[in-house]
């Protein structure tokens, strides 16, 4: 392993980083997890571990690391409070995240820290390019680099972060406050929303994360009920916020039609396809124009009513 087990911090002006990694009953991924985060180039480096409350050994897969990670263990309570107990213990200018079954490119910290070096201090949060991985195929998560501009506007109308290639300034935190660990998933749309309303977000187009795709991931286990719930939780949060911008609510309609355009793409995912004709039909009473325009509902409604096009 490149890194020496604590050590003497190199004497270079760089900024510290933080690296939390939140696992929970993922021993037999986490150890290529955090050796890809003990490859890492960037010198100014701290990594922590935090245990969710893990049963399956997860204690006896970090022990070969103690000597370049701190190990942090929690009672379970999900990724949120996770994560904000990795924040809390960390002492980095800026925090970076690595799910327990994903790996780094080992470049990901010092490019993104370069590319904070040339952004002004408004700028709260850049996140980069990722590659998707499957048992089948490869894929990039962006293929053209997303408009980050009117960051806040755009996210009210759904989640278009990468959100574990995120690496966040840590006063973002002291002035937005930690993750929301009532929500059952979507605490990271739900923090990058609030992040936008106060800090400019950049994005960096190389793909600097790779992610494994699989049916165990958090998002394929999440039932569309649920998400449909949190993710509507959350927006009301925003919208019912006395502080929220007036010339924003005219979003509410196309953003809660959105909501339910994903929800009707989870349900075609599992093959419900009467859920997902149910979530369509809902999307259009809340916003016609909205789920009209969206590019692939058409495509949806052709498979959830099973209709070929002529």
């Amino acid at each position: 392993m490149s890194r020496e087990p604590h050590g003497p911090l190199p004497e270079v002006r760089l900024p510290r980083v933080s690296l939390v990694i939140a696992t929970y009953n993922a021993a037999s991924t986490l150890p290529a997890a955090i050796a890809s985060a003990v490859a890492q180039t960037y010198p100014h480096l701290e990594i922590i571990v935090v245990d969710d409350g893990s049963t399956d050994g997860t204690r006896e897969a970090v022990e070969p690391f103690l000597g370049w990670v701190r190990l942090i263990q929690i009672e379970h309570a999900g990724v949120a409070s996770a994560r904000n107990a990795g924040v809390s213990g960390s002492s980095g200018a800026f925090v970076c995240y690595l799910d327990a079954d994903d790996t780094l490119a080992p470049n990901r910290v010092e490019r993104q820290v370069k590319f904070f070096a040339t952004l002004p201090p408004e700028v709260g949060m850049v996140f980069t390019n990722a590659l998707v991985r499957s048992n089948i195929s490869e894929r990039l998560a962006y293929e053209v680099p997303p408009g980050v501009a009117h960051a806040y506007e755009r996210l009210l109308l759904g989640n278009f972060i990468f959100a574990a290639t995120a690496m966040i300034r840590r006063t973002c935190f002291a002035a937005v406050g930690p993750y929301d660990e009532a929500l059952e998933t979507g605490e990271d749309y739900d923090f990058f929303l609030r992040l936008a309303r106060s800090f400019e977000i950049r994005y960096l187009h190389e793909p600097l994360y790779c992610c494994s795709e699989h049916e165990r991931s958090l998002m394929a286990c999440t039932p569309p009920a649920r998400q449909r719930r949190t993710l509507q939780r959350i927006l009301d949060k925003q919208f019912s916020d006395p502080a929220f911008p007036p010339t924003l609510r005219r979003l509410r309609r196309p953003a809660t039609a959105n909501v339910l355009r994903e929800v009707a793409r989870q349900h075609l995912a599992r093959g419900e396809r009467l859920a997902a004709v149910a979530a369509l039909a809902a999307g259009v009473a809340a916003d016609p124009a909205a789920l009209l325009s969206g590019p692939r509902l058409g495509r949806y409604a052709r498979a959830a009513l099973r209709v070929r096009r002529p």
